[in-house]
């Protein structure tokens, strides 16, 4: 009976990250394509995306926080809000025109989307707290799946029908989402107390520490900080771009719908296999080899003629993306002591934020001097996260090195 009652709370788990992974499809891995045709500027919709990843920045730690502490506003309740205000915006974009009011509230909705992110992980993590086991990577993997089923699904109906589709697709996700939290078990509230209460002293010490003197104690860690920032900038430059890169080789919306899909397919077997990598190699090693296919894949796509290479730079997510997001949660872990953990997770997530600032206001600012000249530039930025990676990694060896003699 307590297997059946895991079942299901694993499921609902995979189908609440299916379902959100298809709203992150919607409203950020489609923007610009849908802005585009719509018959609306692309600079736009770089710079609407760039502006709701900054105000999210700032609104996540907020309602983390909220749900932390309040007793009437759990992770649960604060989803259950976001997702109504993202169902109804969604059904306003279903008629969207590119006036001032429809941006606007693109702009909220795709804020609403990367604020919900952290709550729909913390959905697994409680019910491990409750005793009601969920594992992590299958949801996370049956994300992956949603994504790339969808995306093939809404380039063939961006192709064949209307731009409306981007936007009902993430209503239907929405209102599917909503219903997969109603269904799932009752939360009641949780503190951190227990953590709290259980600090030490060399703890508490820690957090009266100064900027730069953690700054100092982590400087291997900042350096690979850097290094991340730079690679996701790439990552988001040449995601927004994708679909100039695919039309300029003869493709379609049908075709930036497979090669999406094929991008998030080829995520799923590190995913699940990832434990058993990391038990040869270490965290930062991953990091550099990443860093380093992210080059190779630069290179294709401004080779990328043909779809076929596209194709080619896709597969290689495989050895990239979905190496390097495992590999920085890891790295805290590797690099930091016992109570400086947290802050470096926190520290090492806003490496995605600033990378999706970064990447989609280049490419609105970039994109009138072609596809070509953006991946270059591209290339030049992946080139330094990489080589910061490789000094941030030989700098980590010598320590280590130093530190076993003593």
């Amino acid at each position: 009976m307590n297997t059946k009652k895991i079942n299901k709370e694993q499921i609902l788990a995979v189908l609440l990250f299916a379902f959100f992974y298809i709203i992150q499809l919607c409203l950020i891995g489609y923007t610009i394509t849908f802005f585009k045709a719509c018959g609306a500027s692309e600079q736009i919709a770089g710079i609407v995306v760039a502006i709701a990843c900054a105000i999210a920045t700032f609104l996540q730690p907020v309602l983390g926080n909220v749900a932390d502490r309040s007793r009437r506003f759990n992770w649960k309740i604060i989803l259950y809000i976001l997702t109504i205000i993202l169902i109804v915006i969604s059904v306003r974009l279903i008629f969207f025109n590119a006036s001032m009011l429809d941006i606007i509230l693109f702009c909220a909705a795709i804020v609403i989307a990367f604020c919900m992110s952290p709550l729909i992980n913390e959905s697994c993590f409680y019910y491990n707290t409750k005793e009601h086991p969920v594992s992590f990577g299958p949801a996370r993997a049956g994300g992956s799946l949603s994504y790339a089923l969808v995306s093939w699904l809404i380039g063939s109906l961006l192709e064949n029908i209307s731009p409306a589709v981007v936007p009902t697709a993430a209503l239907i996700a929405g209102v599917g989402t909503l219903v997969i939290l109603l269904i799932m078990p009752k939360v009641d509230h949780i503190t951190r107390e227990t953590t709290d209460n259980s600090l030490t002293t060399e703890e508490s010490n820690s957090s009266k520490i100064s900027f730069f003197a953690f700054i100092k104690k982590y400087s291997v860690f900042f350096i690979f900080f850097f290094a991340l920032i730079f690679i996701f900038t790439f990552q988001n430059l040449f995601s927004a771009n994708l679909i100039n890169i695919v039309n300029d080789a003869g493709g379609n919306y049908k075709t930036f719908g497979i090669a999406t899909a094929i991008a998030a397919i080829v995520e799923l077997p590190i995913m699940f296999l990832f434990s058993k990598i990391l038990k040869k190699f270490s965290s930062q090693s991953l990091i550099v080899f990443a860093a380093i296919c992210y080059i190779i894949r630069s290179i294709l796509f401004i080779m990328a003629s043909n779809i076929a290479l596209i194709i080619i730079a896709q597969i290689l997510q495989a050895l990239t993306y979905a190496i390097i997001i495992p590999s920085m949660v890891y790295l805290s872990d590797d690099t930091m002591s016992r109570e400086d953990k947290n802050k470096g997770q926190t520290i090492m997530g806003m490496t995605i934020s600033i990378g999706t600032i970064l990447g989609f206001l280049l490419e609105s600012s970039l994109v009138g001097n072609g596809t070509q000249f953006v991946m270059i530039i591209g290339m030049v930025i992946t080139s330094i996260g990489a080589l910061l990676a490789v000094i941030a990694y030989i700098l980590y060896r010598k320590k280590k090195g130093t530190n076993n003699n003593e």
